[in-house]
């Protein structure tokens, strides 16, 4: 258990562990954040920034532990060099002394510690220091009390010198003109309006479905449930397609495979649902190896846009986080991952409207971010998401593979694209690490993946450079967007410079274009998109009314096309072009998709 005054490292998202000081607060301010925190929950003032924060017991470890070398090579900042360094010179100071409790004890900027009680500066931080003149200086006091004593003196000099003492008794004795008070004026008294009892929470706020019963995909209880399915996130996940293949669930696996619980209880109960996943899968497995041509397309094509009948459906459950169309020119096939895992398939604008389906599955159990197909072979669809699992999804075998494994050591996965020709995974991570992973190393253990710290903040997007699979691209919440060689990166395995970097004032996410972003708490945030058929614009959301989807100009920043349709009332905040038609899905915060085509 830590005390008081011991130094410690604090582990915070978005920002390398950094060194701190564990102390009790001083300002009103201070302790009503501590007050109101979680159990157990530390109050620590970090060296070098002087900054404070209240952090929970989990992300505080010793100062001198094991792990201390790991920590400080996780950054190269001077800034993070400079607290170490400072933290460094406090914990020798304290090598034969023992740290004062009697008072409550706060840094000052020049870093040491004084009383709250007296100002007196305690033993813990005496340094032994030359006073010119010896028969007159307090050996024992430190350098920063010396000088504090050094100005007080100079400062009753000067008052002396002024004859401020005379002035001040002079003018006391001056006879003072008092204002007549004014009579106090009462006013008016009014009737208190009676407060009105506070609307009752919504069941959507409190977690509920309409019928009372608790929602798993709620916010609320979404932590919850990630932790009861905690024990299916590793492995492989086989779907079984029919009734029968339900004794499936009585048979000994080994260790490495495990049954997705929740997929055989939907299909086991609801026979609809099990014509439809068993006919989606019947779809999917159609298509095979494939080599994709995209041919190039023409901005005007943008004005034969619809949004037709059948063209949008309720897929997942919750918020959409990632979005994408499967390469085909037969069907309209959409695939979207949102905030529980979940991954939805549905097909719009089919040739039968009575063969209309979709079904859903979930291999995460956390927000699905990243969908990628291999452009080769569209039995292979690759899903990431932020409980660190990279898994490949092969509709002919009906089963989930684990491909990597990513562990919260650097941070949680973010985001991820792989590059089909290394086999490679590169994931970005909230800690400013960019991790590289081989597919076909066997078994998968997170010691094999290398960790690169590109950034100081998190890292939000990785791109690879499909012209040139030799350059990447990340943008960082540290406002830069970089690129980089992955040759130098693979050689290295270090903080390396970029091939080219820019900077913004905001936090990047992706090309920054004058627009408005604020979509508040309850909608993703918006991702432009680039049409692979035509990069001179991209696709975005738009937060006025009426709701409609926008088309900007790159190189004018300015908008070449507006989709709206009085059937479209929402705001779609993740978008995608499918790669071999004319055609564009949005996906919106409730998880319904809305496909645009000609």
């Amino acid at each position: 258990m830590e005390n008081s005054g011991d130094l410690v490292w604090v582990r915070l998202k978005g920002y390398p562990t950094w060194p701190a000081q564990i102390t009790t607060p001083v300002t009103p301010e201070q302790k009503r954040e501590l007050k109101n925190a979680r159990t157990g929950s530390i109050f620590v003032i970090f060296f070098g920034s002087n900054d404070y924060a209240v952090v929970p017991s989990t992300s505080v470890y010793p100062f001198d532990c094991k792990s201390a070398p790991i920590y400080r090579k996780k950054s190269r900042s001077k800034l993070f060099l400079a607290s170490v360094k400072e933290a460094d010179a406090y914990l020798s100071s304290l090598e034969g002394t023992q740290l004062t409790t009697d008072h409550t004890l706060k840094r000052s900027k020049m870093g040491n510690v004084v009383s709250e009680a007296t100002g007196s500066v305690t033993t813990t931080f005496r340094s032994t220091i030359k006073d010119d003149n010896p028969t007159t200086a307090d050996t024992s006091l430190s350098e920063y009390e010396a000088k504090r004593q050094e100005n007080i003196k100079r400062n009753e000099d000067l008052l002396k010198l002024l004859n401020l003492d005379q002035i001040k008794t002079n003018f006391g004795m001056q006879q003072v003109n008092k204002v007549p008070a004014q009579p106090r004026r009462h006013a008016l008294r009014t009737q208190k309006t009676p407060k009105l009892p506070l609307r009752p929470r919504s069941r959507r706020l409190q977690g509920l479905n309409v019928d009372g019963t608790p929602n798993i995909h709620s916010d609320s209880v979404s932590n919850e449930h990630a932790d009861s399915v905690m024990q299916i996130r590793r492995g492989t996940i086989h779907i079984i397609p029919d009734d029968a293949s339900l004794q499936k669930e009585h048979e000994i696996l080994d260790d490495s495979t495990v049954i997705a619980a929740e997929d055989m209880v939907s299909i086991a109960e609801d026979p609809e649902t099990t014509r439809e996943n068993q006919h989606m899968l019947d779809i999917m497995s159609a298509y095979g190896s494939q080599h994709l041509t995209v041919q190039p397309d023409n901005p005007s094509s943008l004005k034969n846009l619809r949004l037709r009948s059948h063209s949008t459906a309720k897929i997942v459950p919750g918020r959409i986080f990632s979005l994408t169309f499967l390469p085909t020119t037969d069907r309209l096939l959409i695939l979207a991952g949102d905030k529980g895992g979940h991954l939805g398939v549905f097909e719009a604008l089919p040739k039968d409207e009575s063969d209309s389906c979709s079904t859903m599955f979930q291999p995460h159990t956390r927000p699905l971010s990243a969908i990628h197909i291999n452009p080769l072979n569209m039995q292979e669809i690759y899903t990431s998401s932020y409980d660190g699992i990279v898994r490949c999804w092969r509709p002919d075998h009906a089963v989930f593979t684990e491909e990597a494994f990513f562990d919260d050591t650097f941070g949680t996965l973010i985001y991820s694209d792989i590059d089909f020709k290394r086999n490679c995974v590169f994931g970005c991570h909230d800690d400013g690490f960019l991790s590289i992973s081989d597919m076909r190393t066997q078994p998968k253990k997170s010691s094999d993946i290398a960790y690169v710290n590109l950034h100081e903040r998190k890292i939000s997007h990785v791109h690879i450079n499909p012209s040139n699979n030799n350059y990447i691209a990340t943008s960082s919440n540290d406002r830069s967007l970089c690129i980089w060689d992955v040759r130098m990166l693979e050689k290295t395995k270090k903080t390396c410079k970029p091939v080219a970097c820019a900077t913004h004032s905001r936090s990047v996410s992706s090309r920054t274009i004058l627009h408005n972003n604020q979509t508040g708490r309850w909608l993703t945030n918006f991702k432009a998109i680039w049409n692979p058929k035509c990069e001179s614009y991209c696709c975005v959301g738009f937060m006025g009314r009426p709701r409609s989807i926008m088309f900007i100009n790159v190189d004018s920043g300015k908008p070449i096309h507006v989709c709206r349709d009085e059937a479209f009332n929402s705001v779609t905040s993740v978008h995608a072009f499918h790669p071999l038609r004319n055609a564009v899905v949005g996906g919106n915060s409730s998880g319904r998709a809305f496909v645009w085509s000609d």
